[in-house]
């Protein structure tokens, strides 16, 4: 469980989890939660679906990506690119 606390919404970095199974109360509380302390970015990955959930603070739906996810902090050049196909090839 987050306490929300000791969050910092500084925008250093994405906030990411990973959904193992079937989506939990506690899952939708931790986004609930990132989202009222501004987190500015939070990925929910599912590995069963392969899929990534996008949130803002502003979001009340997920933006659903499958080909990638891209994360370009304030200040830097290039966006960090992550290729879903390669995140979820099997082991």
């Amino acid at each position: 469980m987050c306490d929300g606390a000791l969050m910092k919404a500084d925008g250093d970095s994405p906030c990411a989890t990973r959904i193992p199974g079937r989506r939990s109360a506690a899952s939708d509380h931790a986004r609930r939660l990132y989202q009222e302390v501004g987190i500015p970015l939070y990925w929910i990955v599912d590995p069963d679906q392969k899929l990534v959930e996008v949130w803002t603070p502003e979001d009340q739906f997920p933006k659903v990506e499958r080909e990638r996810v891209e994360w370009k902090p304030e200040g830097v050049n290039e966006a960090f690119v992550l290729d879903l196909d390669e995140l979820f090839k099997p082991i």
